[in-house]
């Protein structure tokens, strides 16, 4: 566009950028651009004309279905551009380019470090007592907020016209009030608050249109839904963003892979509080106060986590202890006593007689229990013989081997 923008006039450009990038639908489009074409004698450009035939490629009319976060196809090459303004021009050397970048990078860190600063630090002056305008200066950038409060307040001069109405969706027609022939649909979903307008600001832009805000008004919608908060223009994003960046789960793995990345992200933040900090006297103080404040924080953070660590480690080998103490108790009662075959017999119908769990060498189930009056294993508290007085004797025998106990009934033996 170089060539053609420099052997025409200066107007040709503003109209040129009308047309393309203001154009809310395909007619307004070919009627703009067959004006524009005839008004500077234009029909016989031949890559003006291949241009006017991939519209459907990069006319923003074409393309507002698809989010651009608001970047238009003319102003890539400007937004490059304007970086180096002001640092470089035809007669610059490479040497001198080479500082000049440097410096242009540098210039335009401490301008997002001074807009981050006013986010975070300032409030913006409300133009309205509508509750979503105070929501949006809560959640938005101040730049992004900027932008939406315009929106919100071009919504108050709009009318707005209910036309169908289902039950779960209506559709409206708004206006301004001194625009009559110029109306926009806007569908609005009632139960999940989804609203689409014909401009498609949202789709393209990522934030809600006047004409949506001035229905969402007349249906007495009065903070924004979560659904039109997009994360990239919240306060918050940068620093969200720093983690997404980061491959999946490795700012969680304990590799050498992932404690690289971790110390690299902390340097990064102490090497921009470090240059913050050099501004002044004043910010000199605060950044070293914020910064030992931290690492106390950080210490004590670290000292609950290592004493975390420490309980659950303990926790643990209590319980394999009490397993393997469990267990050679099981295996030492299980040869304990050896009766005759017929007495064996016996032995087991008197126990289920009384309800009394077997040995394990005489069950077909690995689990044994333990008795909590006894502490003898093959019966529990409910069965257990020393609390049992059915045939009024409750003498018991006790054999001991390797610290475990069993008891036996003497009423048992005398069945035998």
């Amino acid at each position: 566009m170089g060539q053609v923008y420099g052997a025409l006039p200066k107007t040709f450009q503003v109209e040129f950028d009308k047309c393309v990038n203001k154009s809310e639908t395909p007619e307004e489009f070919e009627s703009a651009w067959q004006l524009l074409v005839d008004k500077y004698n234009l029909r016989g450009n031949e890559w003006l004309q291949s241009l006017y035939i991939d519209r459907k490629l990069w006319v923003s009319t074409y393309v507002r279905d698809t989010f651009f976060a608001g970047m238009y196809t003319t102003q890539q090459s400007k937004s490059v551009n304007s970086l180096f303004d002001g640092y470089v021009h035809a007669g610059t050397t490479l040497q001198d380019f080479a500082e000049q970048y440097e410096k242009a990078l540098n210039d335009r860190s401490e301008k997002e470090a001074r807009a981050e600063f006013e986010t975070f630090y300032t409030k913006p002056v409300l133009k309205t007592p509508l509750p979503i305008e105070k929501q949006a200066a809560e959640v938005y950038t101040r730049k992004l907020f900027s932008v939406f409060q315009d929106e919100i307040y071009e919504s108050l001069v709009l009318a707005v016209k209910s036309n169908d109405d289902d039950g779960l969706s209506r559709t409206y027609e708004v206006a301004r009030f001194d625009e009559e022939n110029k109306v926009y649909l806007v569908g609005l979903n009632i139960t999940d608050h989804i609203a689409s307008c014909s401009c498609k600001m949202f789709e393209f832009e990522g934030i809600l249109c006047r004409h949506v805000l001035a229905v969402f008004k007349a249906a007495n919608i009065f903070l924004l839904p979560q659904h039109y908060i997009l994360k990239r223009w919240t306060r918050n994003a940068k620093a969200e963003a720093i983690l997404d960046t980061l491959p999946s789960g490795e700012m969680h793995d304990n590799n050498q892979k992932g404690k690289n990345s971790q110390y690299n992200l902390l340097y990064q933040e102490a090497v921009k509080c470090a240059e913050e900090g050099m501004a002044s006297d004043h910010s000199f103080k605060v950044a070293l106060n914020a910064l030992r404040e931290a690492r106390i924080k950080i210490i004590t953070a670290k000292k609950n986590a290592i004493n975390a660590e420490k309980l659950e480690t303990t926790a643990s080998t209590n319980y394999q202890d009490e397993n393997n103490t469990v267990a050679s108790q099981v295996d030492s009662s299980s040869e304990l006593v050896t009766l005759p075959d017929h007495q064996q017999a016996k032995l087991g119908d008197s126990c289920a007689e009384n309800n009394i769990t077997r040995y394990p060498s005489e069950q077909s189930s690995n689990r044994v229990s333990i008795c909590t009056n006894c502490k003898c294993p093959g019966h529990d508290s409910h069965s257990c013989l020393w609390l049992k007085d059915a045939r009024g004797s409750t003498s018991l025998i006790f054999h001991r081997e390797d610290g475990a106990f069993t008891a036996l009934s003497s009423a048992l033996f005398a069945e035998c």
